[in-house]
């Protein structure tokens, strides 16, 4: 149910100085971006945006960590920004939606506390509704409210590799990204 019909960025070093300065900002801000130690991509991505943000005059600490640590802050919510990987486990755009930016009991993934009236009551009916074509279009409308609200920066999507010999059978891509080793054999 993705859609990027609503994406509304553009790379526009002038506009985001406008902006800053716009918000009080005219000398840009520093700010700490926390990560875990064990992503070597989410590594590669905190430097792109290090490196982009101080283009506009924007000082972004890299505040790298322990996996426990990270958890720990994630869930505690002690940072100012976190990058985070995740992915759903399940195949349902209302679920993921929820889970990770719902502001429910359900949603123990929107370390953002993302909170929107509209898109909760769109969500509630959007995991009511049967007709796929209708929640569809839900989805499609819920995320039109996260890019107007901008809800989260995604800055990137880390590819999934899977090296393996060829007389290996079984494998099978999950939506969480995790290995089943169970179905695997030779």
């Amino acid at each position: 149910n993705y859609t990027d019909e609503f994406w509304p960025y553009t790379y526009d070093l002038d506009k985001a100085e406008q902006l800053l300065t716009e918000a009080g900002y005219p000398n840009g801000f520093d700010f700490e971006l926390t990560f875990a130690e064990l992503s070597p991509a989410e590594r590669d991505v905190g430097l792109a945006l290090q490196t982009a943000f101080k283009e506009i005059g924007v000082n972004m600490e890299l505040n790298i960590v322990s996996a426990a640590v990270h958890q720990q802050a994630f869930v505690e919510r002690t940072k100012p920004a976190m990058m985070y990987t995740s992915q759903s486990h399940i195949f349902d755009s209302p679920y993921t939606m929820e889970i990770y930016l719902g502001s429910g009991p359900a949603s123990y993934l929107n370390a953002g506390n993302y909170a929107s009236e509209p898109y909760d009551a769109l969500l509630a009916q959007a995991r009511q509704e049967k007709d796929p074509q209708k929640r569809a279009e839900m989805t499609r409308e819920m995320q039109k409210m996260l890019v107007e609200d901008a809800a989260w920066l995604m800055p990137a999507i880390e590819d999934y590799v899977v090296g393996m010999r060829d007389d290996i059978q079984g494998f099978h891509w999950m939506p969480d990204d995790g290995l089943r080793f169970w179905f695997l054999s030779r």
